[in-house]
Parts: C-alpha cells; structure tokens; sequence
C-alpha cells in the first residue's frame, strides 16, 4: 500500500503541509502458516522529506499478526500499538525526515486459514518537519488503502521416503503422494476436510 502525498505551500501559515493522497494496492498470495508483509510507503511527487506519521491499519479474523516495523532511517521515532481484541494496528512515527519513496511501516501478518483478507488504512495523518511541532497534522484522503491476502492452501511436510508434485494441499482436492522407494509400488491420496 502506498500512500502518494503533495506537498503544498500555505503562505499565510508559513509552513509545508501535506494535503491529498492517493494509494497503490499490492495483494500478497501465501498458504497457511506463511507470512505475509504489508509495507506503507509515503511518496510525495516533488520527492520532498516527510517526517510526522500516524496511520491505523485494521485486520480481519483469519490473518494473525506477528509484528512491524518502522522506516529503518537512523533517529526515526517508530511505535506500533497493537489491540488483538479490535483486530487494530495504530502506528506512529516522527523525528527523523524520511525521503519521499520511504516505507513509514511494514506489518507482517501470518495466515492461518484458506481465504482472502483485507488488510485496511482506515486513517492515516502524515506531515512534513517545518509543520509537525507547531500543528495539528492533517488528515490524509485515502482513497485505495486496501490490502488483499490470499491465503491459498495448506503447507504439507512429508516423512522420509515420501514425496508429492506439490507440497501445498486445496480444501475439498485430492492430494496425492507416493513413496520415493519404489519397491513396493503405492499411492495414497487424500481429501482435506474443511
């Protein structure tokens, strides 16, 4: 998800602030139990720093969430406030500008059931340096802020001497496996229930 931010110039304020968005989805497909990242990027099209950041991010039931992180840029102030019953992420960040093209966060989440899941911005304030101390920051209109994970299969580990043309199992198909010593000649398929 990336939220594209222009920076206008208030003369009466004397102050940069950012105004606008737009937003770019990159759906993510894994199987259960795999991770999945999700990575918020500010991009501003003069390629002017960011730097004062709040955005929170909702997740449904079916994606766990495992972590996130922030912009990686050296005195950049990153806080992520998880509440697991609300199924929210509330992610701050300030204190270090960050280049414009910079991810603000990346979330991992992982999937532990078959389905699709959307990962959303439900709001999102972003702001320059000259205007975070002394003002409010300003609401951001997102416009896409949906993320789409895809949580296709189940991952399937076979004992010694077993092998599979694929190691992802689909509910409701036949998987099958067949042993890799080929003295006693056998196949076994089976049927995941769900």
């Amino acid at each position: 998800i990336s939220l594209a931010k222009k920076i206008t110039y208030d003369a009466n304020a004397d102050k940069y602030y950012y105004e606008g968005t737009t937003t770019e989805v990159q759906d993510v497909s894994i199987t259960a139990g795999e991770n999945a990242e999700v990575s918020i990027t500010v991009t501003e099209t003069d390629s002017k720093a960011y730097n004062a950041y709040q955005l929170n991010v909702t997740y449904p039931e079916g994606l766990t969430y495992v972590s996130a992180s922030g912009s990686g840029v050296e005195g950049d102030n990153f806080q992520a406030n998880h509440d697991e019953a609300g199924r929210t992420i509330q992610i701050i960040g300030y204190g270090a500008d960050k280049a414009s093209g910079t991810a603000a966060a990346k979330l991992t989440f992982t999937g532990s059931t078959v389905g699709e899941y959307e990962v959303t911005i439900s709001s999102a304030k972003v702001d320059a340096a000259a205007s975070a101390p002394t003002q409010n920051t300003p609401d951001a209109a997102i416009t896409d802020a949906v993320t789409k994970i895809t949580v296709t299969g189940y991952t399937v580990t076979l004992g010694e001497g077993l092998t599979a043309d694929s190691f992802v199992a689909y509910p409701g198909n036949d998987y099958t496996f067949k042993a890799t010593d080929h003295h006693p000649v056998y196949a076994k398929s089976l049927r995941p229930f769900l």
